[in-house]
């Protein structure tokens, strides 16, 4: 979230006065909040070259072969997942948002959501994001995926709608 902070504020009860800060508008990327290191140095990744060139084998391939690649990255926290997608990102002349290269990004709290993976990597691509209306957004997942789905597109992207979580009841 992009906050304001405000004046402190005194609390019956509570010696000290609070801190508190007026929340302005969720963020976007909420990744883009979340920043280690000093800001405008530029340090080289360490220990990470067999991975890094694992992906970027991967991201060769599907260009030679114009077929799709996947590739998982698992591990604890900090050990420099996001990192590695930075210099992935980086090394291929990719901007974070741009084509050529689909992203998601599991949380510990996703695995309540069915095809959570799925559907980031669908909102990404056609530029669905939360705080798009309903309608918006079942017209762009239409729009985006029919070209790809062959005969009958439209039901089958609506199918593939209602799986991820977009409310297509009607279909």
């Amino acid at each position: 979230f992009r906050v304001l902070a405000q004046p402190p504020l005194h609390v019956k009860g509570v010696e000290e006065p609070l801190q508190t800060w007026l929340v302005l508008e969720a963020e976007h990327d909420a990744e883009r909040a979340v920043q280690r290191g000093i800001e405008g140095l530029d340090t080289p990744m360490i220990g990470r070259d067999a991975e890094l060139n694992v992906l970027l084998d991967l991201h060769a391939q599907a260009c030679r072969e114009r077929s799709l690649r996947a590739a998982t990255v698992i591990a604890d926290a900090g050990v420099g997942k996001t990192r590695l997608r930075r210099e992935l990102l980086a090394r291929l002349g990719l901007q974070d948002e741009g084509r050529g290269l689909l992203q998601a990004r599991a949380h510990p709290d996703g695995a309540v959501q069915a095809y959570g993976l799925l559907r980031q990597l669908v909102a990404r691509w056609f530029g669905i994001a939360d705080d798009l209306d309903g309608a918006t957004a079942r017209s762009r997942l239409v729009e985006g995926l029919s070209p790809w789905l062959g005969e009958r597109a439209q039901a089958r992207a609506r199918i593939v709608g209602q799986l991820l979580g977009h409310a297509f009841d009607d279909d």
